[in-house]
């Protein structure tokens, strides 16, 4: 007679979970990972190219066979605290031209805090001794020798008070700007920029 395994309670949240990873890397095409931390493992899914049509593939397939579970196993809920572990990232154009893909934005973003590190292509050659962030609640503005040069709206709000910049020099001139700051609610963004300010000069 065949045996199966019990699901301890740590089996059932990594399952989940990667049931969860695998979904997400599936059928979503606004980031590139998903990183999650259980006790047994981090779970990790990668997608580099946008998902394809249906009509080109069949959709993707999750196999859990050799662990053993049934129906039940896989039908509880999911724990309240799971998706706050769950960290996206990605990467957006900092141009207005249409169809320009610098992807100089890189984000990253978890259920409280949005990351983003700025490669701007228009700012090589610039210092970065001269450039520095402003942040309202729903903007960035990118300043060089104390004037805007590049703004963006953002896709939600952060708290100013807890943001945080930082300017380097980078590699072929072309300096490297990070910012950092908490979010203003709980909803999640699944990117950084919602529009690049008309008065960018860049």
């Amino acid at each position: 007679a065949s045996t199966r395994r019990s699901l301890s309670a740590d089996d059932g949240v990594c399952l989940l979970m990667m049931i969860f990873v695998a979904c997400v890397a599936a059928v979503t095409s606004s980031f590139t990972s998903v990183s999650i931390v259980c006790p047994q493992r981090q779970l990790h899914a990668r997608r580099l190219v946008p998902p394809r049509s249906s009509a080109e593939s069949p959709a993707p397939k999750i196999s859990v066979k050799d662990l053993g579970l049934t129906m039940d196993d896989v039908m509880q809920s999911f724990p309240e605290d799971m998706l706050q572990e769950v960290v996206t990232s990605g990467y957006e154009s900092t141009s207005r031209v249409p169809g320009n893909t610098d992807q100089g934005a890189a984000w990253t973003e978890s259920a409280e805090t949005v990351a983003v590190t700025l490669t701007v292509p228009g700012l090589r050659g610039q210092p970065a001794a001269s450039l520095s962030i402003e942040a309202t609640a729903t903007t960035l503005t990118l300043t060089a020798w104390g004037r805007a040069i590049w703004s963006c709206v953002l896709r939600g709000a952060i708290d100013p008070n807890t943001a945080s910049m930082s300017a380097e020099d980078g590699v072929a001139m072309l300096p490297i700007l990070k910012f950092s700051a908490r979010k203003a609610g709980a909803r999640r963004w699944g990117g950084f920029i919602k529009a690049i300010g008309e008065d960018s000069l860049l």
